[in-house]
This record gives structure tokens, sequence and C-alpha cells, in this order.
């Protein structure tokens, strides 16, 4: 039995605990409840765009941004709760943010930043973000507050050639230049990727780097997600690997278009994307575009039209 559809066509899908939020092409989100077989009606708490969401138990951790407001903010709500809109439209907010210099918000906390995130990944009641061209943070959170374990600037990224010469705001003369592509958190480590093919391992609890090295291909880093046991690395989408915890190439796949998401389980990968559904022994054409991967007794697949549809093996 397929899962309900969304409300709509859907542009982007994070995973929030046991459940999903949608960004729909409308601009507003939806959740869903009961292990997905439910949906909440769509919500918009912000009159922004949410580049990334994570969970930390019970409460969400979202970003949002303001592209020509240069308006980029972390903040946190309730799961369990109905999520209310403080604005009728985006004209009312950017009024009050230049008038009044503040913004009327729900959050049981909030953090203006100074740069935008480009990436969130959490662990427990710890998350960690990494912003443009200026640092990584390792926080912990409850429902009320939130606090700074430690915080360090971008690594320095092994070079992809010998005479590499990094772009960054202290050196434009640089012939090279890269940022974070996506981080994973687990007890442990946090795990960091550029997108021109590096990898860093920082302690969780200290920021220490603990190794680096460079992924087993030339093209670009387009996609990382992390299994049992190993990884899937899109690169240039056009191929998808998978490498074993110390980032050797088990197996290699051609794929049709960009890989949107992949998931591990007892069956081996699946993943969905640009016009296809894959998995270790086939891929399946499609007429939609693949946003998430849900693994149960049958692999579902949620695709941009808002509706699931079976992987077929």
């Amino acid at each position: 039995m397929a899962l309900p559809p969304a409300s709509g066509p859907a542009l982007q899908v994070w995973e929030a605990g046991e459940e999903i939020l949608v960004r729909l092409m409308d601009g507003r989100i939806q959740r869903t409840r009961e292990n997905l077989h439910e949906w909440r009606v769509p919500e918009q708490p912000f009159p922004l765009e949410i580049n990334h969401v994570v969970s930390c138990s019970n409460i969400a951790i979202l970003s949002w941004i303001g592209r020509d407001e240069r308006f980029s903010f972390l903040a946190s709500l309730d799961l369990d709760n109905e999520w209310k809109s403080q604005y009728v439209n985006r004209t009312e907010f950017v009024n009050e943010l230049k008038i009044d210099k503040r913004i009327t918000h729900q959050f049981h906390w909030m953090h203006e930043l100074t740069a935008e995130i480009l990436a969130l990944a959490s662990n427990g009641k710890q998350f960690a973000f990494a912003t443009y061209n200026q640092g990584v943070y390792m926080m912990e959170t409850e429902m009320e507050w939130c606090e700074e374990i430690w915080r360090k600037e971008i690594p320095n990224w092994p070079k992809p050639w010998a005479d590499a010469i990094w772009k960054s705001p202290e050196n434009e003369n640089g012939n090279v230049e890269t940022v974070v592509q996506s981080i994973h958190l687990d007890e442990t480590l946090l795990t960091l990727f550029d997108e021109r093919g590096s990898w860093v391992k920082l302690s969780a609890e200290t920021g220490q780097e603990i190794a680096e090295g460079r992924l087993p291909f030339n093209g670009l880093n387009t996609g990382t997600w992390k299994g049992t046991g190993g990884w899937a690395i899109a690169e240039d989408d056009r191929k998808l690997h998978f490498l074993d915890e110390n980032f050797s190439i088990i197996s290699t796949h051609s794929v049709p278009g960009p890989v949107n998401h992949a998931a591990y389980s007892k069956e081996g990968w699946f993943w969905t994307g640009w016009r296809h559904d894959g998995s270790e022994s086939r891929i399946n054409a499609t007429n939609e575009i693949g946003l998430y991967v849900r693994l149960n007794d049958n692999v579902q697949i949620l695709s941009n039209d808002g509706k699931w549809h079976h992987f077929e093996k």
C-alpha cells in the first residue's frame, strides 16, 4: 500500500527523527506524522527559504536564509507542536526587519548568523554546522537553550593536486576554490567533505583533527550518504560510488543524472534522483525526479510530484 501524497509538488526533503519534512513548490513546508502515514497541514512559520533541517530528539533545528536581505539564522521548534505563521507574507517580514530592526518569532531559541549555513548534522542532543568561508561549530541543545561546545576554522583541505593554491577570503590569488559539501556526525566523529573530493575527520568532543584524505576519484563530490559500515558518494552527477569506512571503493554505478538521496538496507543500497531509481542490481527509469528513499518492508520513494511509489525490484 502506497503512503499518502503530500499537498503538492515538492522541492526538497529532510529527515526529522522518524518523520520527514518537505519543502513544497509554493514555499510552504509540510511534515509527516504516524511514521509517514499522515501529513500535517502545510505550514510556513517564516517567510524565508529553509535550507537545512535536522532533529535533536523532539526538537527540530532549522536554518533559514534570506538571500535578498542577506539574512541567515538558526532556530528551534518543537516537532510535536503546530508551527504557526508569524507573518502574512514576505513583505511584512522585510518591513519589520528594515524599519523596526527586529523580527517576531515563536522559536524556543534563535541565533542570527553572519554567513550562510552550508551543511548541518545532528546526533542525540548535539548538532554541528559549517558556514560559508567562516567556520565549523559544534553545539548542544535542549528545548529552551542552545550552547556552543567548540568552534574552529574551516579545515585546510587536502589539495586536489600538488601545486594547487586554495582561494580564500585571505588569499584571492589561488587557482582553485572549494566549499563544504556535507557533514556527518556520530558519537565520536564529525566527518566533513568538500566538493573537490577532500575529507577531514574531527573529534566530536574537542574539534581536534584526527584524519584527512582524498576520495579515490577525480570528479566533483555532489552528494554523500552514510550507511552501515560505509558510504554512498556521487561523482559529477553521473557516477555513484559505494565505499567502505576507509573510503576505498567497493563498486561504482553509472547513473542517468544527479542522485538526491541514498539509503542502506540489509539488501544493499537504494537511491533515487533525476528520472531514475536505483539499487545495486538495477536502475529503473522514471518520469519524475526522486527526492527521498524510505526503507521498510517495501522500498518506497517520494518524487517531486509529491507522490510515493514502490521501487520495482
